[in-house]
């Protein structure tokens, strides 16, 4: 990854996040995620012309933080 190659590490430098890595911030499943985005619960970030889906690690941190508040 060219974020190895320069040093950078990728998990922890990244906004926004995949499927997959938003699944493990979040110890779940894509799958998972995918219910969450149709529930409401998430917002995909839809860049122009990217197909894939990607959330932002802030919204997780929120997702969070609802559920240690009980909401």
């Amino acid at each position: 990854m060219l974020e190895e190659t320069l040093g950078v590490p990728e998990a922890q430098e990244s906004r926004l996040l995949g499927l997959e890595k938003a699944a493990a911030y979040i110890d779940a499943t894509p799958r998972t995620v995918q219910r969450l985005i149709k529930c409401g619960l998430l917002r995909p970030v839809k860049l122009g012309g990217l197909r894939r889906v990607l959330i932002d690690r802030a919204d997780l941190d929120q997702l969070i933080q609802a559920a240690k508040a009980g909401e």
